[in-house]
């Protein structure tokens, strides 16, 4: 079976790789050595132009031959706790909430309905790449499998991977 994994950790728009995309690189490269694994980098436009971009992408990703593992990368809500990085606020957990019955619905477009001033307001940074990821991931019959979901220091962490047929 092909796999398409989505670690949601903070993004950076250093030349480096960042911290956060390091740590699911390592994990997917110690899993599956001889793969190569894409992380998916956003831009500052809106939900609905990252996931029709990854609709895009969708067919280039599909015509090469290559097995290849997609990272989508970056924070949910930054306020679940009052000691958060983006201070309390009680709309984090419905807002993570959203984001995990999006996922678990494989109602992919709904990711581009999400209330911006929302997603400002709970200081989240990875909804962008998630909707480009959800775009790729469109016209597929995947199976979504949320692997872990937390938010002890305030901010939502959830891993994902999302399971395709053999193509």
């Amino acid at each position: 079976n092909r796999r398409i994994f989505f670690a949601h950790r903070a993004l950076s728009g250093s030349p480096t790789l960042p911290y956060t995309v390091c740590v699911p690189l390592l994990t997917l490269t110690q899993a599956m050595p001889a793969m190569p694994i894409l992380p998916l980098y956003t831009s500052n436009q809106d939900l609905k132009t990252h996931y029709s971009f990854g609709q895009s992408l969708a067919g280039a990703i599909l015509q090469s031959e290559k097995r290849v593992a997609l990272l989508a990368a970056g924070d949910l809500a930054h306020c679940l706790i009052p000691d958060a990085p983006g201070a309390f606020n009680e709309k984090g957990a419905p807002f993570d909430q959203q984001i995990r019955n999006i996922l678990k619905s494989k109602t992919p477009q709904d990711i581009g309905d999400l209330d911006q001033a929302l997603c400002l307001e709970v200081k989240e940074a990875g909804t962008r790449s998630l909707g480009l990821l959800l775009g790729i991931l469109d016209s597929l019959n995947y199976a979504p499998e949320i692997i872990s979901y937390e938010g002890p220091l305030g901010v939502g962490h959830l891993t994902a991977q999302f399971v395709l047929p053999q193509i």
